[in-house]
């Protein structure tokens, strides 16, 4: 790493957006301190390529404490990415991450399962609301986060979404968020999901989480993606980028287009684009 951060260092500054871009991330992925200080930045380019390298080189917390200064716009929307490591999370109070979740960004998914993980009698309707979403994505992280709830009646929650449940992507994500739970009789729907659920891939996913607690929602590791979105109108593109966990997270495009990450763990991933206003919202993606 060290012989790459040399080569970015001795790249001459640019005048492009799109070539700052792409040096910041280069040089965020070397280390941590280098991705806090580039978080620092003055130009938007190079902090939402940082944000882009935080949560896989040890600076999410850095980036979650640079969200909370910021206003709704797509930098805000792309340092919402910290919400994918717990102590970044932690560091966001609960009416930002509804903020987030009302907003309608790429980032309301990830936003929206790190509020679920504080169910609470407090915000357990808005919860109940979004468990309902028509949006599937929303139920998804809904159920995700869920799975870390401290209230024990989550787990009647989860069952009972399960039992209703049309989406096959969705009951994956309830299967997960039930291995996590520590309530011994969370067995019952694993066991109904291993034996009867008409997906092929949730009933295997099932008969996992009967042995032993599925993987982390986060992992960091080798996987990398990039991908040119680029439009004759020049309009701004992004992605909500769904992990091999199955959380989605809101990858912005660089200015010429190119939409990089790197850092997770391997496996399969799935994109959805959107268009980038420059308030950060993301056409379709509402609040019920």
């Amino acid at each position: 790493m060290e012989g790459s951060r040399q080569v970015f260092d001795a790249l001459p500054p640019s005048k492009h957006p799109a070539d700052r871009a792409a040096g910041a991330f280069g040089k965020a992925l070397t280390d941590g301190e280098t991705a806090r200080a580039l978080l620092r930045h003055a130009d938007p380019a190079v902090v939402e390529a940082a944000a882009r390298a935080a949560p896989f080189v040890g600076a999410a917390d850095a980036a979650a404490r640079t969200l909370l200064a910021s206003r709704p716009s797509p930098t805000r929307t792309q340092l919402a990415l910290s919400l994918l490591v717990p102590s970044a999370r932690a560091l966001v109070p609960t009416e930002i991450l509804e903020e987030l979740v009302s907003e309608g960004t790429l980032a309301a998914p990830l936003a929206l399962h790190a509020l679920c993980e504080r169910d609470s009698q407090a915000i357990r309707a808005r919860i109940l609301e979004h468990l309902a979403s028509p949006d599937p994505s929303y139920r998804a992280h809904a159920a995700l986060g869920l799975g870390a709830s401290a209230d024990p009646t989550a787990l009647g929650l989860l069952e009972a979404a399960y039992r209703f449940e049309v989406e096959p992507s969705v009951r994956r994500a309830i299967v997960h968020a039930l291995s996590r739970r520590p309530e011994g009789v969370r067995a019952r729907t694993l066991r109904l999901a291993a034996t009867l659920d008409p997906d092929r891939e949730t009933r295997e996913l099932a008969r996992h989480a009967l042995q032993r607690p599925l993987a982390p929602t986060f992992e960091t590791g080798t996987g990398t993606l990039s991908v040119a979105l680029v439009r004759s109108d020049g309009a701004r593109r992004g992605a909500i980028v769904r992990l091999p966990s199955g959380l989605a997270v809101p990858v912005l495009a660089d200015p010429d287009g190119i939409v990089t990450l790197a850092g997770f763990r391997a496996g399969n991933v799935a994109l959805r684009l959107a268009l980038v206003p420059e308030r950060g919202e993301a056409p379709g993606h509402r609040t019920p």
